[in-house]
């Protein structure tokens, strides 16, 4: 491929920004290149063929020459007004750069810098306020644990007011098997709310006040002699109920929380070697004191 230079007669130059400006041989328009390009070959966004970019001089580039529009006789490159001027015509210079072409490393060689290239752009979409007014609250489906739930919660509210996140953690624990811990002062009505809701579900309720001297085997019963059967007899502990209120469960020692912490996981007690099945469903709603922190033993994290 020949050098434009050489062809276009129009010499390589740079625009004063560190730009080669040089022009297409398959279309005659000027391109704009980086001058780390020279050397290279950049594509013409214009017509898509690849030119080599020349090497660049100091001097700009010269305006192709036009022949301005005949206005009658007399006029024209070849009338009275050219011959008796020995240069041709001036024109005006164009006002429109010649758009530069996008030599870097995350655009491709020879693209327009601003305009759209053949590959298709993901542009990511916009940001969306949402509107306060037009706010929705999520409704559940009306399903049959929903139709259960709003009764228990009706039932409820009858005897046990406010509280509204407690009941709420309280039932999401008993729907997915699993248990509660409240961190509360005394005095807020969490015994009435167990019992309550032990009422309404029809389920057996429990109370264990734990102290430090509180044994495992306190917690979940031991074999008592009986002296008409003249043989041991296993003695369920306050355990082995349905809604179990573990009040003040951090002033117990760890060997207590270890029992009662199988129980929760297995649902079921081990004494001597017998296991023995709680009835389900089982739920323990354990109860702290944040304020007062003496005489307690620290609850694992798990």
């Amino acid at each position: 491929m020949n050098n434009p230079a050489e062809t276009s007669g129009i010499p390589p130059a740079t625009d004063g920004g560190g730009r080669i400006v040089f022009e297409c041989q398959a279309c005659g328009r000027n391109l704009q290149v980086q001058s780390e390009a020279a050397g290279r070959s950049a594509k013409c966004p214009y017509c898509g063929s690849v030119q080599p970019v020349p090497a660049w001089s100091e001097k700009p580039p010269a305006t192709p020459q036009t022949s301005p529009p005949s206005t009658g006789h007399g006029s024209g490159p070849f009338g009275p007004a050219a011959i008796g001027n020995g240069s041709p015509p001036p024109t005006a210079p164009s006002s429109a750069a010649p758009p530069p072409i996008a030599s870097g490393p995350d655009e491709p060689a020879g693209a327009v810098a601003g305009q759209p290239t053949s590959e298709p752009q993901r542009l990511a979409p916009a940001a969306t306020t949402p509107d306060p007014q037009n706010f929705k609250p999520i409704v559940g489906q009306d399903t049959p644990t929903r139709r259960l739930f709003d009764r228990i919660t009706e039932e409820i509210g009858k005897v046990y007011v406010g509280q509204d996140e407690l009941v709420l953690g309280t039932l999401v624990a008993l729907f997915s098997n699993g248990h509660v811990l409240i961190e509360s002062v005394p005095g807020l009505g969490k015994t009435l709310f167990v019992r309550t809701l032990g009422r309404v579900l029809g389920c057996q309720f429990g109370r264990i006040q734990f102290t430090a001297d509180l044994m495992p085997s306190d917690i979940t019963g031991a074999p008592v002699f009986d002296m008409k059967a003249n043989e041991f007899r296993f003695r369920p502990g306050p355990v082995f109920t349905q809604l179990l209120l573990a009040d003040e469960i951090n002033r117990s020692p760890a060997k207590t929380h270890a029992a009662l912490l199988e129980i929760m996981q297995e649902f079921r007690v081990t004494v001597d070697g017998t296991s023995h099945t709680i009835e389900r469903p089982f739920l323990v709603l354990a109860t702290q004191n944040p304020i007062e922190s003496e005489g307690t033993y620290p609850l694992p994290e798990a």
